[in-house]
């Protein structure tokens, strides 16, 4: 398909599947095109599909990826904004299944470019998984000596041991799997999955959620899953063709979401802002789309998706109608996002949800709060514009916000990119630490072998960037039997007290954690009792509570998922660690989270390194492990990536970081010398 635009000037423009280089350009010529030809990369795969001029000259693009994008009247690529979804046709081998389902293995791409494996028992996303990861697992099954299928491929009219299939109009086939116990087989299209029974009747038929690029069936016929053209793969059970489970992963390998038709999900750091609700309003205004992330409370139920696959009935739906948060319609800096005064004005809309009302609009810069509208907002709530001034950082900065309703549901945030052109920018931050290290429990049976290390040593690290990336680095350590609960509420209390707008204020946590019955997470103190939580640990609330009020930056580095067989469940861990990094790091917290592990895995100690894996990778990459470009900064993308890999090699893979932070914030955590970079 090409789409063909004549611009001003006489300068003519065509976009299509035509390939150079591994990219589709567009293609211009002068002249009213009969002068020089130049092509300018637009989408880089699946071909272009759409041009159209822009205002201020230039094109958009479209490609069938999807992908949108801009080019300007000099031929510059503006932006792309490329689909995250995984590529699934010719997927072929690379589609495999356990014995029972659980696992499967996966390629990104239609050329194999990255493997993955996900398992649902450990919530687990493995990216290039060793070769014997498969052992035991199945491919599709494509022969058998009692069911032949035959013109299937890109075909209207397949075939079962020679007899046609019915198909609708134009529907077209793309995928087929014989059922193991030769009952029949699956059929994907480009519209519906169907199941033939081996008499070439249809047993049962659903509507895909795109083209069917592959299927698959557990040894036992009691399990389908499907990878579809919208970059998702789904579990459905044999029996009736009911969906159980679904999973979307980043093509990038780094986020995923798992869920259920009820909207109950598990998800990777980060992942939980990759699917949520489409809600129309209307033939003539744009649809409102909710991440899961804002249900949170509600639909965030990782053991009950871990057991989605044993369900016998068929599964209840629950719909968020009445849950839905307000809107932030619109938001816009007065004059244009390049400032030279920090005081500004910004031009807002917001709309509560139907039977709502707002309670709260706030503003944060980098994600932490500069603003805050309370009280009666019921004449904003109708998508009004208004305008509040506010002051912003005298640095690049990106404000970010979110309005709250009545029902307390939080909005999507809106975001703002502003580049500060004022001449010398903020002074040197100082930097707040408050480190635990508790190794001696007053319990003997809690008691762990380096944690009272790894505090330690990260302080250590940290106080030598006083006059680098500081002005000055104040840190405040409790070791075993001095980090009491009432040292901790002091010690947050301090943080409070002392760290001031652009200062950042980091807590460093190493010990035990664990999740009460409800799923609720405490910090376990030197004197707290496992079977007294409420009344002798510091609960989550009171940990997000002083994170989150801060006007300084806030960082949160915690490695409490240890020697989870102190809690009665050997080889397992004491708390859903990945809860609290992704409701920290969203944008109406704004809290930049660091923790040692994921989901069902344990930190892992050992004496070689007289630390935890997750400490160690940490100050190395603090020390200048992490200063990957040269330029003697280790920022906190940076050390993201240093310790995710670093992790994953100390222990073998058998530990993945959790990290999450608000979208756009990234800063130095470390200046290095010259020397240190060697």
């Amino acid at each position: 398909m090409a789409h063909r635009v004549v611009e001003r000037r006489h300068i003519s423009l065509s976009g299509g599947e035509f390939e150079r280089g591994g990219e589709h350009p567009v293609r211009r010529w002068a002249d009213g095109g009969r002068g020089q030809v130049l092509d300018v990369s637009a989408a880089s795969a699946n071909g272009v599909t759409y041009l159209t001029t822009r205002a201020a000259g230039g094109i958009y693009f479209a490609s069938s990826e999807p992908a949108l994008g801009a080019i300007d009247e000099n031929h510059n690529k503006l932006f792309e904004w490329r689909s995250h979804a995984a590529d699934f046709r010719n997927l072929g081998r690379d589609f495999k299944l356990s014995a029972d389902g659980s696992e499967i293995y996966f390629s990104f791409g239609a050329n194999a470019e990255t493997t993955a494996l996900f398992a649902l028992d450990t919530r687990a996303l493995t990216l290039s998984p060793p070769p014997s990861s498969g052992d035991g697992f199945t491919s599709t099954l494509l022969k058998s000596p009692a069911l032949s299928v035959a013109d299937w491929q890109g075909s209207y009219a397949p075939t079962l041991n020679g007899a046609a299939l019915t198909l609708q109009p134009y529907e077209r086939t793309e995928s087929y799997a014989i059922v193991p116990d030769e009952s029949g087989i699956l059929l994907g299209t480009r519209w519906r999955v169907i199941r033939f029974g081996a008499d070439g009747r249809v047993r049962w038929s659903f509507q895909a959620p795109g083209e069917t690029w592959a299927l698959n069936i557990t040894p036992d016929s009691r399990l389908a899953v499907g990878a579809f053209g919208d970059g998702s793969i789904r579990w459905y059970r044999m029996a009736d063709g009911a969906e159980l489970l679904a999973l979307f992963a980043d093509k990038d390998g780094t986020r995923w979401v798992a869920w259920t038709p009820s909207g109950h999900y598990l998800a990777s750091p980060g992942g939980d802002s990759l699917v949520g609700w489409h809600v129309n309003r209307g033939p003539d205004k744009a649809a409102d789309f909710y991440s899961v992330n804002r249900f949170r409370d509600t639909f965030y139920r990782p053991k009950l998706v871990s057991r989605a696959l044993e369900l016998t009935g068929q599964p209840a739906t629950t719909g968020v109608d009445q849950m839905l948060p307000p809107v932030v319609a619109s938001v816009a800096l007065a004059g244009g996002p390049e400032i030279s005064k920090p005081r500004v004005t910004l031009a807002l809309s917001v709309r509560a949800a139907a039977g709502d009302t707002l309670r709260r609009i706030q503003v944060r810069a980098d994600g932490r709060p500069i603003a805050m509208l309370e009280g009666d907002l019921a004449d904003l709530a109708g998508g009004a514009p208004f305008e509040l001034s506010l002051t912003v950082p005298r640095h690049d900065s990106e404000i970010t916000v979110v309005a709250e309703g009545t029902r307390g549901t939080v909005s999507e945030a809106a975001r703002l990119s502003l580049r500060w052109a004022g001449g010398a920018a903020d002074k040197r931050p100082d930097l707040y630490l408050l480190a635990t290290d508790i190794s001696r429990y007053a319990a003997e049976e809690l008691r762990l072998n380096f944690a009272h290390k790894d505090a330690a040593d990260f302080a250590e690290i940290l106080r030598r960037q006083d006059g680098r990336a500081y002005g000055k680095v104040h840190v405040r350590l409790l070791p075993d039997d001095k980090a009491s609960r009432a040292a901790l509420r002091d010690g947050l209390a301090w943080l409070a007290r002392e760290a001031r707008a652009g200062d950042f204020a980091a807590l460093f946590l190493a010990g035990h954690g664990v999740d009460d019955a409800t799923g609720r997470y405490y910090f376990l103190p030197h004197d707290g009792d496992p079977d007294r939580l409420a009344e002798t640990a510091l609960p989550y609330t009171e940990i997000k509570q002083a994170l989150t009020s801060l006007s300084a930056r806030s960082l949160l580095f915690v490695d409490t998922c240890r020697a989870g067989g102190v809690w009665g469940r050997p080889g397992e861990p004491s708390t859903d660690v990945v809860r609290v990094v992704n409701d920290l790091s969203s944008p109406e917290n704004g809290v930049i989270v660091f923790a040692s592990s994921t989901h069902a895995q344990l930190s892992i100690e050992h004496p070689d390194w007289q630390n935890g894996a997750f400490t160690e990778a940490m100050v190395e990459g603090l020390a200048g492990g992490a200063d990957f470009f040269g330029d003697l900064e280790v920022t906190v993308s940076t050390l993201d990536a240093y310790i995710s890999r670093q992790v994953k090699k100390l222990t073998a893979g058998r530990q993945t970081p959790a990290i999450g932070k608000p979208v756009g914030v990234d800063f130095p955590l470390a200046l290095l010398s010259a020397d240190e970079a060697e």
